[in-house]
């Protein structure tokens, strides 16, 4: 009897050290390059609102009548090649199995085309400008909700994929996970349900802190209807490091950094309590002072749009800031920061500001006007002296 004591023991103690080295680990993928960590690393927030990878991956083959085409691509998500996660997404080890969310890049990534028929050039820090996320939220609660997400449809999809499951994972984790993968969203989406009562955001926008607000259990129900419509363009966020002590954020209600960084990392799950920051610190560190791509070079200025753009900026601009762009000079009297030279260096920033306008400053916009307008008007920036 003392023998199989002693053994029933001995099992039991394996089968706790088996279990604690499978579910203890928390791990994420990390990367040495600051580009790839931007691009995939972690924020943190797989831990709290992480999918576990296999049902992400399969959840396009479970309901793809709910895409409008072929699986996450289709929702502006940026795949390179040879990647199994698109850009904007980041992988941890957690709980014994692997789990992924949305990272920083996932808004902050899109491609150029220096041509119509030239492969598409990945620009890091540029705005997300054919992501759909309301789009993408509104698949995954649609899908996980619907009849077809169970584990008799997903367990099967899951092995075929991965060539194979273990026991445990085919019998228990992967069914348990469906079960939970299906509570965790509609606590998650039941908190976003204010999306349900707005327009469409389209690609490239997001509503920023309604989000945040949701995710913190703010009431809804409660808030004015004018609080209720937050929505924004994704912005570039390039050259950060002179953005120190300007007011910052979608609003302009924030003046450091790092802060406005810290608001943001909302959007990845990154709570206060489980936000990584040192992989944040690492992405501050890039974005401080990363650039645009020289797309001067690649986009010669059009002289009909700079014509037109003058006679816009001539009537609106140059009362402030003078006809050759040099009246107002954000830089130093040695290295000058001119409309010209903004215009130039940033031509993503300069059109942002002509359609919106500097927070805190009195400055007219054109919102009110076509696009085209602050395009022409950008097109014109562009030929103004630099020094």
């Amino acid at each position: 009897c003392r023998f199989f004591l002693w053994a029933l023991l001995l099992l039991l103690a394996l089968a706790a050290l088996g279990a604690a080295i499978r579910f203890l680990p928390d791990r994420p993928v990390t990367y040495a390059d600051p580009v790839e960590h931007f691009k995939y690393g972690s924020t943190g927030g797989e831990r709290n609102m992480g999918f576990p990878y296999w049902l992400w991956q399969v959840l396009p083959e479970v309901c793809p009548d709910l895409l409008p085409g072929k699986g996450y691509a289709s929702l502006g998500f940026i795949f390179e090649q040879g990647r199994d996660l698109p850009v904007g997404m980041s992988k941890r080890r957690h709980m014994g199995i692997d789990r992924v969310f949305l990272n920083c890049a996932v808004c902050h990534t899109a491609t150029v085309r220096t041509t119509p028929y030239a492969k598409p050039m990945l620009v890091a820090g540029m705005p997300a400008n054919q992501l759909d996320l309301m789009r993408f939220q509104k698949f995954v609660q649609a899908c996980v909700n619907d009849r077809r997400f169970t584990p008799a449809q997903v367990v099967p999809r899951i092995e075929e994929k991965a060539g194979g499951l273990g026991l445990l994972d085919q019998w228990v984790v992967y069914p348990l996970g469906v079960h939970l993968m299906r509570d965790g969203v509609a606590g998650l989406l039941g908190r976003l349900r204010f999306i349900h009562q707005q327009d469409d955001w389209g690609p490239g926008r997001v509503d920023t802190f309604n989000s945040a607000k949701a995710i913190f259990g703010v009431s809804f129900e409660r808030l004015p209807q004018e609080e209720l419509i937050g929505v924004s363009d994704f912005p570039a966020i390039w050259n950060q490091g002179k953005k120190q002590g300007m007011q910052l954020h979608w609003d302009g209600n924030n003046s450091r950094v790092e802060e406005r960084n810290l608001s943001a990392a909302f959007g990845t799950g990154a709570t206060p309590k489980l936000i990584d920051h040192a992989a944040i610190a690492r992405i501050e560190a890039w974005i401080a002072t990363a650039t645009p791509p020289a797309f001067s070079k690649h986009y010669p200025i059009n002289p009909s749009l700079a014509a037109r753009g003058q006679a816009l900026y001539t009537q609106t601009c140059a009362a402030c800031h003078g006809f050759d762009g040099r009246t107002l000079n954000w830089g130093t009297a040695s290295e000058p920061a001119y409309v010209g030279t903004e215009a130039g260096k940033f031509p993503h920033e300069v059109l942002h500001k002509i359609r919106n306008a500097h927070p805190g400053a009195a400055m007219i916009n054109l919102r009110g006007f076509p696009l085209k307008d602050a395009i022409d008007v950008l097109a014109f920036a562009r030929t103004l002296p630099l020094k």
